[in-house]
């Protein structure tokens, strides 16, 4: 927009001393600059409408308000239309003035070194995951949820931002060290943080389901269910886990057609290619006067 703000004035000053000498040229040029205008709206029209409209650049819009981020943050968006939408949310409409949305070809490795943390959207996995920020800064960063459809990537250990924290076992050396649950009317956020006293070389699925009895037996008792293949939208399998590190795990449940239910169950577990599912553990919470309580360790 620049170059093209700039270009059109440097034009305007040269068409206007030409038109003092050769006053015909005056209506010939508006005839013409018209005609050029008239052009790019016909022809770039569709394509405006087609990105400002994009179902994606709004719902990334909409979730920016999940995002776990200080008032002053960078946000690395790959060139797209995700990336037009959060840079006119930022620099058009104002949200978040802030933020510094910047594109994947920048020098990330410096940037790192200056703000220890950036945030990205889970769906860059594609292309842009953990083996290409690896590959970008010559290790590999410290990962972790930072809110629904976020991720938070550092070359230092995240912070646990949870609600509560608390040490629960889970199995296999892999323990939960805090959570969050916030709910509305039709939809639940969980922020699970989980570790891991040993590494290990089994990739671990995780889950988030909510029921009205303590032990699910037939789907009815089940009111709704999240599960991640790999932890953090397969950002961080749990092979990749160093000992002790803290990784947050975001789930979110969203149309809940029940508000009945009274039990919260999240865990981990392997399944098998005939469609067999090996639980490493279940934790549960119980809702009482004061909230969610873990019931069972």
């Amino acid at each position: 927009m620049i170059v093209v703000i700039s270009t059109l004035m440097v034009s305007g000053v040269g068409i206007a001393r030409i038109g003092r000498k050769l006053r015909y040229l005056n209506m010939i040029v508006l005839v013409v600059m018209l005609s050029v205008s008239y052009w790019f709206v016909v022809v770039n029209r569709p394509l405006v409408l087609d990105i400002t409209r994009d179902p994606s650049g709004l719902q990334v819009i909409s979730e920016l308000t999940e995002l776990k981020a200080p008032d002053s943050a960078t946000i690395m968006s790959p060139w797209g239309r995700r990336h037009f939408a959060l840079s006119y949310a930022t620099q058009v409409d104002g949200i978040y003035p802030g933020w510094n949305i910047l594109h994947h070809a920048e020098n990330w490795s410096q940037i790192l070194e200056r703000d220890i943390t950036i945030y990205t959207n889970t769906d860059s996995i594609y292309g842009f995951g953990p083996d290409w920020w690896t590959n970008v800064l010559g290790y590999q960063p410290y990962i972790s949820s930072a809110g629904y459809g976020w991720i938070a990537i550092s070359r230092n250990e995240l912070p646990m931002l949870v609600d509560n924290k608390h040490t629960i076992k889970l199995g296999n050396n892999i323990y939960l060290q805090g959570w969050t649950f916030n709910e509305s009317n039709t939809q639940l956020d969980v922020m699970l943080c989980w570790s891991t006293l040993v590494p290990t070389e089994i990739d671990y699925s995780t889950f988030v389901h909510l029921a009205v009895v303590e032990e699910i037996i037939v789907p009815e008792q089940l009111v709704a269910s999240s599960d991640h293949y790999a932890p953090i939208e397969n950002w961080r399998p749990t092979s990749s886990w160093n000992t002790e590190e803290v990784v947050c795990d975001s789930h979110t449940i969203i149309d809940i057609s029940r508000s009945d239910y009274k039990y919260i169950f999240a865990g981990m577990y392997t399944s098998t290619s005939a469609g067999e599912f090996n639980q490493l553990g279940k934790i549960t919470w119980v809702r009482d006067d004061n909230g969610w309580t873990p019931v069972r360790e």
